[in-house]
């Protein structure tokens, strides 16, 4: 990974050359509010008109799961009646 610092050195050299902004996404690692707060100060100190995004990588990662459910073929399967929504009950 490399440093947000970088990204924005590169940005403000070539802001010079740039009538509107810069659109840069940052990605980083760190959760510590601080070091936040010393990016976008840098950014500003060195006259970036903007960021863009930053994309902080989340502290938990989601499981992924896929479950196929076929009520239809579970239904026939075991013989049941139909019945709720759409299907009238019978006495």
């Amino acid at each position: 990974q490399l440093s947000p610092y970088a990204f924005i050195e590169v940005a403000a050299r070539a802001q010079k050359w740039v009538d509107q902004a810069i659109s840069r996404n940052m990605y980083l690692e760190t959760r510590d509010i601080d070091e936040y707060e010393k990016i976008y100060r840098e950014a500003w100190r060195r006259g970036l008109k903007t960021t863009y995004y930053l994309h902080v990588k989340p502290r938990h990662q989601s499981e992924q799961t896929t479950v196929a459910a076929n009520k239809a073929e579970k239904i026939q399967k075991e013989n049941q009646r139909k019945v709720g929504f759409g299907f009238a009950r019978k006495k």
